[in-house]
């Protein structure tokens, strides 16, 4: 299986960042879907039950404030790099 995201991995590190800062307290979960859609939601709303999409989604990490892009881009390129090996789903 080949993931492709839908916007850059820089641009996406980013944007979870900036949803980190508006939930100091609970953070935000990052899934990927299989069909390169991102999401960022408040981890009350999405770390049991997952984004909430039809399509099959990937974990990718949990993050609070202060998080630094660069780690999340590198739990990006882990789990992008794991699933073109096909291991973990």
């Amino acid at each position: 299986m080949v993931i492709r995201l839908k916007q850059s991995v820089d641009a996406l590190a980013e944007r979870v960042v900036r949803k980190a800062s508006e939930y100091p307290r609970i953070g935000v979960a990052l899934w990927i879907c299989h069909n390169g859609s991102a999401h960022v939601v408040p981890v009350k709303d999405s770390v049991l039950s997952g984004p909430g999409t039809a399509e099959p989604c990937l974990l990718i990490g949990h993050y609070r404030t202060p998080c630094e892009p660069e780690n999340i881009v590198e739990d990006i390129e882990w789990v992008v790099r794991a699933v073109h090996m096909g291991r973990p789903h």
